[in-house]
């Protein structure tokens, strides 16, 4: 795994997981399809209830959650696996050998807890400019096959909108508070593309 800084705050790294993990993510992914629904939005309605919209303002994906509190609520074994990846030693050294005094001396220092935000995205999906609520994101993106296009990282850091393009088995990394987008997916034919082919963000959000 090789790391790169993209910005002053925003760590990359190219073809992040070995295939056979990958395989193993998808199977996950395909056994937890029935629970990918329509996001659920904290700000509260006339009724009081929590907004739940397909397509809005803030995105227009599918998703679910794996609560820190609750893991067993969903049967993903291998995507709650990843933070053996995520946090693993390669980082930290990457991080202590660039020099640079970073907010991620925070990842090693303290005791870490962590929920699970995995996404799917189809023709038409994107995410707009928003900030993560804990301290640290970690995005795993895979995206099979040459169906879609679109669904670029945008971030909004060194006083510049870096541009990271879309492509399979990429992670990055970025302290939470930086304002973040996807950009939107098409496809060839300008239809919905089948299931394994559609665009997947798992993200672990961190907290101390």
């Amino acid at each position: 795994m090789k790391y790169e800084f993209v910005s002053d705050n925003v760590i990359k790294s190219d073809n992040f997981l070995p295939p056979d993990k990958i395989g193993f993510i998808y199977a996950d992914l395909l056994n937890t399809r029935k629970h990918f629904g329509v996001p659920r939005w904290s700000g509260k309605n006339i009724d009081h209830q929590p907004r739940v919209e397909a397509f809005s303002q803030n995105c227009g994906n599918m998703d679910y959650w794996i609560d820190a509190n609750n893991p067993e609520n969903i049967d993903a074994p291998n995507i709650k696996d990843l933070h053996k990846y995520f946090f693993q030693h390669g980082l930290q050294l990457f991080i202590q050998e660039s020099g640079r005094k970073t907010i991620y001396d925070m990842l090693y220092e303290y005791p870490l807890v962590w929920s699970i935000h995995v996404t799917a995205y189809n023709k038409g999906a994107y995410y707009n400019w928003h900030k993560d609520t804990e301290i640290f994101t970690f995005n795993l993106i895979l995206n099979q096959g040459n169906n879609l296009s679109g669904g670029d990282m945008l971030f909004m850091d060194d006083g510049k909108i870096i541009t990271i393009p879309n492509q399979d088995n990429f992670m990055v990394v970025f302290p939470s508070y930086i304002d973040h987008a996807i950009t939107e997916i098409k496809s060839k034919d300008g239809k919905d593309v089948p299931f394994p082919q559609q665009r997947f963000s798992i993200q672990y959000w961190v907290k101390l």
